[in-house]
């Protein structure tokens, strides 16, 4: 045919964006199945302005990000960042990974129920801080890398295993060494990046260490730092880690906190309002604490 109406990059990097949006079933086959033929055309001649870039590769991996019912989404994912790495230490600069590349697989691991994968997820982000210090600044580390870290530890946080508490105390010291050093202004934790922790801190059945979690970012946004303003998310964390607790004053303590999100609320602070999820918690607690009037009376 005539080559001057071959599709190029752009084209073919649209139709994959489009797919990875759509959220239809299968979408991430579709996008790969196009990067297939991307790769077909440009390596046997029959095309060359479908080279694959990373542009192309990193909507294919956003498509397997969004792809939640497909339980094999990390495997696919990392054999993706496996190809360009190879690709790219033979010389292949265009298809070189990004902070967008490894933050995207990290956070395929993080919703994947696949065994070992935040050690992956975590694996991967210590090899982008590496590359980061030799000099790659394509590969920094941001906000959203290290909370997806912290969040695919919270995927094996329970009462039974405190490893993973470690694990995700040491990610946010990491972070937060990398953000007040000014070696990386990306790196700044947010509320997000502390709700995830003081998930984690929850399910493995620390609440009073959660509780610390939460009286420091009231202290600091007190002090002007409104990117950690703790919201009903983080109230609810803290109630949740009170109530499966085997605390004797657990029970209270889970009633004391949702108390205090009622009084922030009559003093106008509609972000950390109570739902369903506060109060059902705090019945919980006094359930599991056996003072059945109690629990009627919450």
């Amino acid at each position: 045919g005539d080559s001057s109406v071959n599709p190029g990059t752009f084209v073919y990097n649209n139709v994959i964006h489009c797919w990875s949006r759509s959220n239809e079933v299968g979408a991430a086959t579709k996008a790969e199945g196009i990067l297939s033929r991307m790769e077909e055309l440009y390596q046997n001649g029959v095309n060359q302005d479908a080279k694959p870039n990373t542009v192309t590769y990193n909507s294919v991996l956003d498509a397997w990000a969004k792809s939640i019912d497909e339980p094999e989404s990390a495997k696919y994912a990392l054999q993706i960042l496996n190809k360009m790495e190879e690709m790219s230490a033979k010389g292949n600069l265009d298809v070189q990974p990004d902070t967008v590349t490894y933050s995207t697989v990290i956070n395929v691991l993080s919703k994947s129920c696949e065994r070992g994968a935040a050690q992956k997820a975590e694996d991967i982000l210590m090899h982008m801080e590496e590359s980061f210090q030799r000099g790659n600044s394509h590969v920094r580390p941001n906000h959203v890398t290290y909370s997806s870290v912290i969040d695919a530890w919270s995927k094996n946080a329970s009462t039974k295993n405190d490893d993973a508490a470690t694990h995700a105390e040491n990610i946010l010291k990491r972070m937060e060494d990398a953000y007040l050093s000014d070696d990386n202004p990306h790196a700044k934790p947010n509320i997000v990046t502390y709700n995830s922790i003081i998930n984690v801190l929850s399910k493995s059945g620390l609440p009073e260490k959660a509780e610390k979690v939460l009286l420091r970012l009231e202290h600091m946004y007190e002090n002007g730092d409104t990117d950690v303003k703790p919201d009903t998310v983080t109230y609810n964390s803290i109630i949740n880690a009170w109530s499966q607790s085997s605390r004797h004053d657990a029970a209270a303590q889970a009633e004391r906190v949702m108390k205090r999100m009622e009084d922030l609320l009559e003093q106008g602070d509609e972000s950390v309002k109570p739902d369903l999820v506060t109060y059902t918690s705090v019945i919980n607690a006094w359930s599991r604490s056996g003072k059945s009037e109690s629990a009627q009376k919450a």
